[in-house]
Parts: C-alpha cells; structure tokens; sequence
C-alpha cells in the first residue's frame, strides 16, 4: 500500500468516525473536509503535457487551519510573519476557563505586584468555546508579555 494511500486511510478513518456525528453540524462540516483532505471527494485537477501527453492529478486541500496536511504550513507562515511584530521581551501563553473580565483583573493585579513584574502587561486574549475534542469547553488563551510599562 503506498504512503498516500495510507494517509487517506487513517484520514478517513480518523475524521470521518461515526462519532462525529454527536458533534454540531460545523464540527460535522469540518470533519468532513479534514476527511477529504487531498481526496477526491474535494475534486482535483488534472494536468497533461502537450508534448508527450503525460498525465498528473493533483487532488484539493481543505484550506482549514486544523489540517495536518495543510494548516500546519499556514499556520506556521502566519507565525513567522508576526514575530517582526513582538516587543523585544519574553512571552508567556495562559489559559482560563474563566472569561476575559477574571483573566484580565487577575493578570493585571499579578502584573503590578512587584514580587512579579512591577508593571501593566501586554495582554492578547482570544476566546475558545470549544475544547480540542471539540466538546463544549468555554475558556481564554492569554498571551501575555514578560515585561510592562510603570510609572
């Protein structure tokens, strides 16, 4: 069995279990692309030489960011591109469960105490509802700057 079969196998068998079904039907819609993911069930095209009529398919990428097969490469493009954008500090990656309002108060509040930090942090935080079973799992990411600005 070659390598690509082998992939589209575990794919298959993967992200297109029947337990998938119990999940919202974006879960689903997702699921199904990961699925057929450089499949034929996403469609191909199909390239041919003029001189010697060699023929080439290449099948569709499902584009979606938790593809193995394709996110991985975005994903890591996207985060070359923003490191020209980063203090000259370290950073820090926290999760809540609690919501933006409690993480902020308490990183702030941790922040300032000059056991810690002495300063207000830089703080992103961006919002998962779901956890990566894709189960309801409402919780915050911070990334959070390893330095901050004082008086």
């Amino acid at each position: 069995m070659e390598q690509a079969q082998i992939k589209s196998l575990l794919q298959s068998k993967i992200f297109g279990h029947a337990s998938a079904q119990i999940y919202n039907a974006y879960s689903q819609h997702i699921l199904k692309r990961l699925a057929d993911c450089h499949t034929a069930g996403l469609g191909m095209h199909l390239y041919r030489c003029a001189s010697c009529r060699h023929q080439h398919h290449q099948y569709h990428s499902c584009g979606n960011r938790h593809c193995p097969n394709w996110g991985g490469l975005k994903r890591e493009q996207w985060l070359q591109d923003r490191m020209s954008e980063l203090l000259p500090t370290t950073y820090f990656h926290l999760v809540f469960t609690l919501l933006f309002e409690a993480s902020t108060y308490t990183i702030r509040k941790l922040g300032m105490d000059a056991k810690y930090m002495g300063g207000t942090p830089g703080i992103v935080s961006i919002l998962h509802t779901n956890g990566q079973d894709l189960t309801f799992h409402p919780h915050v990411h911070c990334i959070v700057t390893g330095g901050g600005l004082s008086s």
